[in-house]
C-alpha cells in the first residue's frame, strides 16, 4: 500500500488532474481504444476541461485528487447520473498512475466518491465501463459493484466501443 492523502480538487489542481488523466490513459487503454486516440491526448485540453468542470458548481459533481510523496497519482469524480435519474448518482471517472496500480488509491478514490455520493442522498450510484477493460471490472466487482442492464456504444476516434453499466445500492 502506498501512503497518499486523498482530496477535494480544487480549479488551481486542473492541469496536474489533465496529466494524470492522460498518463492513466496511456498506459490502461491499449488496445482498448485507438492508439492513435491515446497518443493525441492533450494534457493542455484535459487541464481546460477539468477546470471548467470542477468550478461548475451547479452540476452538484465532486472531484477527488490523489497525492503521494511525487505528486498527483489518480483522480475521480462522481455527481447525477446521466442522463439524470431521479435518486441515482455516478461514478463518472477513476483513474489511477500505473506506478501506483494495485496499491489502495483506486479504492481510496471510490470510497470518497460513495460517500459523497450517500451525502448527495442518492440511494444508488452506477458507472459506465468499457466491455473489454478486464482490469477496471474486476475492480468495481470486488467494490461491490454489480452487472446491470444493456450495453451501449460509445464513439471515440471513429471506432465504436462497447460499455456496460454497473451499479450498486448506497
Amino acid at each position: 500500500m502506498v501512503a497518499v492523502r486523498v482530496r477535494p480538487a480544487v480549479p488551481a489542481d486542473a492541469f496536474e488532474l489533465a496529466r494524470a488523466h492522460v498518463a492513466s490513459w496511456r498506459w490502461a487503454y491499449p488496445g482498448l481504444v485507438p492508439q492513435s486516440y491515446l497518443d493525441a491526448l492533450s494534457v493542455e485540453q484535459r487541464a481546460r476541461r477539468w477546470a471548467q468542470f470542477i468550478a461548475t458548481k451547479e452540476r452538484r459533481t465532486a472531484t477527488w485528487l490523489a497525492r503521494d510523496e511525487q505528486g498527483c497519482c489518480g483522480l475521480a469524480s462522481a455527481g447525477p447520473a446521466r442522463p439524470d435519474s431521479a435518486g441515482v448518482g455516478e461514478l463518472y471517472s477513476i483513474y489511477v498512475l500505473a506506478r501506483v496500480a494495485g496499491q489502495g488509491v483506486g479504492h481510496a478514490l471510490l470510497g470518497y466518491s460513495v460517500a459523497q455520493l450517500k451525502a448527495m442522498l442518492y440511494g444508488s450510484a452506477m458507472l459506465w465501463v468499457l466491455e473489454d477493460n478486464v482490469r477496471a471490472r474486476r475492480f468495481y466487482e470486488r467494490e461491490g459493484w454489480s452487472l446491470e442492464g444493456a450495453p451501449r456504444y460509445e464513439q471515440l476516434a471513429g471506432v465504436r466501443l462497447r460499455v456496460v453499466r454497473y451499479q450498486r445500492s448506497l
